[in-house]
């Protein structure tokens, strides 16, 4: 028997995380900080609109794609190729 999985975003903002487990925001922004979530650390360079400049930008992001994989790992489950 094969069981599929779909996961619909691969990263999410703590913000979005926190709708779709119930949890408030600065609750899974501490779990993200005490390591206790996967993390994505995401940084780029934006340019800015008033001027031809650029801007860093940085957000840290739930690794729901980790956080999925280990929950499918922890419970006996193996990883096979798609046919």
């Amino acid at each position: 028997m094969n069981i599929v999985f779909s996961i619909d975003a691969p990263f999410l903002t703590p913000a979005e995380f926190a709708k779709r487990t119930g949890q408030t925001k600065c609750a899974v922004e501490q779990q993200l900080k005490n390591g206790q979530l996967p993390r994505f650390y995401l940084s780029r360079s934006v340019k800015a609109k008033d001027k031809g400049s650029t801007r860093p930008y940085h957000a840290l992001l739930v690794d729901n794609m980790k956080l999925q994989m280990d929950a499918i790992k922890d419970n006996g489950l193996k990883f096979v190729k798609a046919s």
